[in-house]
């Protein structure tokens, strides 16, 4: 999530937190690493459903064709890999906002 300011960054927060399942007693509680760790606990849950579909799928289509996709092949479209260079770069820019945003320049 990439945001220009703390507040837009609290706001869109909240949002997820919401989304997430969480009250707003529950999110008024939490430290933003907290919720940033949940974000990562879900997003890890999720891709490991869709890698147990992609299974189920690859072997539903496997009759039907020549070459069946693999349950990777079926995967890797939804989660495109991020290069290390590119991961810097994101950790970077989220740095620098943060550092903007409280004044520590």
């Amino acid at each position: 999530m990439t945001c220009r300011s703390f507040e837009e960054w609290a706001t869109e927060s909240e949002k997820v937190a919401y989304a997430l399942g969480l009250k707003p007693r529950e999110f008024d509680d939490l430290q933003p690493s907290e919720l940033l760790k949940m974000v990562d606990g879900y997003r890890e849950r999720t891709r490991r459903e869709d890698e147990r579909r992609a299974y189920f799928t690859s072997w539903a289509i496997a009759p039907m064709t020549m070459k069946p996709p693999s349950p990777i092949d079926i995967v890797r479209p939804l989660y495109p890999a991020e290069t290390a260079a590119e991961e810097k770069a994101r950790r970077e820019a989220d740095e620098a906002a943060l550092r903007r945003d409280f004044g520590m320049e």
